[in-house]
């Protein structure tokens, strides 16, 4: 049930993003930039609330982004221990 919360909320705030940074002049490329660090910080937001986490894996499709991958780790590794498996085909 949170994870529809979640995701419905950055949904809302990522359309927000976009709406208004294309309106500014923006090319797509900066608008996606812009998302994945939103993203990013988002993603780190969310486990900041989670008090009990000390640990987090970081896989799956959408970690193959470089924008993501790099600025999530750099958001999370000063507050846990990160870890990139190896056995999955992303580009790190």
């Amino acid at each position: 049930n949170s994870h529809k919360v979640v995701t419905k909320t950055f949904s809302g705030i990522g359309s927000h993003i976009i709406r208004s940074h294309r309106i500014n002049g923006f090319t797509n490329e900066d608008i996606a930039f812009i998302f994945f660090k939103s993203l990013s910080y988002f993603i780190f937001k969310i486990l900041k609330n989670e008090k009990k986490i000390s640990d987090v894996i970081l896989c799956g499709n959408l970690f193959a982004n470089k924008v993501l991958l790099e600025n999530t780790y750099s958001l999370l590794n000063k507050h846990y221990t990160i870890t990139l498996p190896k056995s999955y085909p992303l580009d790190y």
